[in-house]
């Protein structure tokens, strides 16, 4: 099978998915081909508990998403953005 080929097919099975998939669950797809993917920012929380874009959580055991390699969220599928927690400054100067 050629690439082109298997690319029309490609792109045909997840337009026939995109039409069987209820509204509420088709951020989960990928997006259509040459549209670019949309971003999925992660906040980490004072807890190191990781909240997405796209509601969900997501819990590391060490370090977190760009420590882990993770360039993609792996609930929506859109490119990762991660935002670290920050300590909030008190205010005093040393």
């Amino acid at each position: 099978m050629s690439d082109c080929c298997a690319k029309t097919c490609a792109t045909n099975i997840l337009r026939a998915l995109a039409d069987e998939t209820p509204a509420t669950a088709r951020k989960a797809l990928p997006s259509e081909p040459g549209t670019g993917t949309p971003d999925c920012e992660w906040r980490e929380d004072d807890d190191g508990v990781w909240f997405t874009g796209c509601d969900h959580a997501f819990w590391f055991d060490v370090d977190g998403p760009v420590e882990n390699l993770q360039k993609f969220c792996g609930y929506c599928g859109g490119n990762l953005v991660a935002l670290a927690y920050e300590t909030p400054d008190s205010g005093q100067e040393d």
